[in-house]
Order: structure tokens, then C-alpha cells, then sequence
């Protein structure tokens, strides 16, 4: 009797190690929002308060550059990339077939307000939403610029400039 009860109770603490590996595991697999950041990338945050065309220059984004310590003039224009609610937003850049970002370049991107899409999360009931067009914290939408490392093969949302010819 005592070696059976040794054995059962040493299948039970083998089944509890097994069912804490497993939960564990399934803790990793959430999401969270997040997941378009990659912590090897510097990104720029715009505010914007009104909906519209928005277009960001060369020397707009100085500042900030050299707060980050990022020399511009290194980065592709081709690998610049903007999010917006954790997904990437098409982009023009003009200049890029240079490779080279430099005082003649330039971003242009369609911004809107935001919204009350993420107020859905404060609420136990998302029927008890009075509005969701108009967000109850702030009506400024947060954009972030950011570039892929050179080395990348991902191929970042550019819009194309097309001719009549």
C-alpha cells in the first residue's frame, strides 16, 4: 500500500510539472497589440488632430533625429514605413530612387482622427458605448515613422507615382 501511494504521488506531482509547462506555454501565445514594434527600430511619433494629407519633410524630422542620435542622410527611402494602430499605412516618398533621404525628400500619408475603435476595451459591454466615432480619451490619432534596417527584405507599403505616358 505505502509504495502505491508513493507511486500515485508521484505521477500527480509529474502531471502538475507537465500542466505547468503547458500553461506556460499558452501564456505565450496572447497577443497584446504590440507586436508590429521590433525593439532594433526608432520610430518618430506624429500627432494628429485633424484628418487629412500630411506630408513630412527632411528638415521636420531633424530634430527628433538627432535627439534618437540617427543621421538621416543613412536612411533608405525605401525602407521608411508608418503605423497606425498597430498596422502598417501606405506611404508616398518622393526621392527615394536615390536611396539616399536627404533635403529634397519628402513623406506624404492620409491621416484621420482617431476614433473610439480601442474605447470598445473600457467597457464590460461594448453596447454601452455611446459613441463610437468619437473616443472618450483624445480625438489626436499617434502615428509612428519608422525605416527597416538596410539589410531587410521585407518590402514596406509605398505608393507609386504614375505618369500619363
Amino acid at each position: 500500500m505505502h509504495i502505491f501511494v508513493e507511486n500515485t504521488l508521484l505521477h500527480m506531482r509529474k502531471l502538475l510539472f507537465w500542466l505547468f509547462l503547458f500553461s506556460i506555454g499558452s501564456l505565450k501565445a496572447q497577443t497584446y497589440g504590440n507586436e508590429w514594434i521590433k525593439n532594433n527600430q526608432k520610430y518618430f511619433k506624429i500627432k494628429i488632430g485633424r484628418a487629412g494629407i500630411y506630408r513630412i519633410d527632411y528638415t521636420s524630422l531633424i530634430p527628433a533625429a538627432t535627439d534618437m542620435k540617427l543621421d538621416l542622410s543613412t536612411v533608405n527611402p525605401k525602407k521608411w514605413q508608418m503605423f497606425y494602430k498597430g498596422k502598417e499605412i501606405p506611404i508616398y516618398v518622393a526621392g527615394e530612387s536615390d536611396n539616399i533621404f536627404n533635403n529634397y525628400d519628402f513623406i506624404e500619408f492620409y491621416a484621420q482622427l482617431n476614433d473610439a475603435e480601442l474605447d470598445k476595451e473600457l467597457y464590460g459591454n461594448p453596447n454601452f458605448q455611446a459613441n463610437d466615432r468619437y473616443s472618450v480619451i483624445t480625438d489626436t490619432a499617434a502615428y509612428y515613422l519608422t525605416f527597416l534596417p538596410s539589410s531587410s527584405t521585407q518590402v514596406p507599403r509605398h505608393m507609386k507615382n504614375y505618369s500619363n505616358s
